[in-house]
């Protein structure tokens, strides 16, 4: 008989141990635990360097500010965690939507793709070709992630590309910042800040 139960016991281990190697995917634990999948609203990004300022004798037009990240992010909403992997396969495609929801429906091409990164309790967002878009608005070597509200809201630091005011375009550096998103519909613009204060210029 005892030889008969330990047959059952380890039928038992076995079997669920070849289910558990059959998922590609660790569900991490506890309040750090991710789970990306599906529409965010980006509600604020923090810059945090002097360098960002405006300089108030350089006009404040489309060509001086393209590339300049606090102005190129005002104009963002939030993003689309898709399941499905990118024809070049770096990834799950990834849809920013910003304002006139340019490249977010369906049949939009995947301009940016997105990965969880050490077991589900990190991500990466990137971009797939760095010059198209013109401005690479890729969220790079995300740390600090901090997750809260039942895992639907989550606040990290990463760094972005942008341009200096008065720079020349072709002249990018990296910056980091402060991102704070929550899971739902992006309807709102973000809000902009440089080093805790509104960015609030206008054309």
């Amino acid at each position: 008989m005892r030889k008969y139960n330990l047959f059952i016991v380890l039928a038992i281990s076995l079997v669920v141990a070849l289910v558990g190697c059959k998922k590609d995917e660790v569900e991490p634990k506890g309040e750090n635990a991710l789970k990306m999948e599906g529409q965010w609203q980006l509600k604020s990004v923090n810059f945090l360097s002097d360098e960002l300022d405006w300089d108030e004798e350089v006009p404040y037009t489309f060509g001086n500010y393209f590339k300049y990240a606090p102005a190129m992010y005002e104009d963002l909403k939030g993003f689309d965690f898709r399941k499905t992997k990118t024809d070049g396969n770096e990834g799950y495609s990834l849809q920013y939507i910003n304002e006139g929801n340019y490249n977010a429906d369906t049949d939009a091409p995947t301009r940016w793709y997105w990965n969880y990164l050490n077991e589900k309790t990190g991500f990466e967002m990137l971009q797939i070709n760095e010059a198209m878009p013109p401005y690479n608005f890729s969220i790079m070597d995300i740390t600090d992630i901090k997750v809260s509200n039942k895992g639907n809201t989550i606040t990290f630091k990463a760094k972005a590309y942008t341009r200096l005011s008065g720079a020349p375009a072709s002249e990018v550096i990296v910056v980091s910042a402060e991102y704070k998103m929550e899971r739902g519909t992006a309807v709102d613009n973000t809000e902009v800040y440089i080093n805790g204060i509104l960015f609030e210029l206008t054309i």
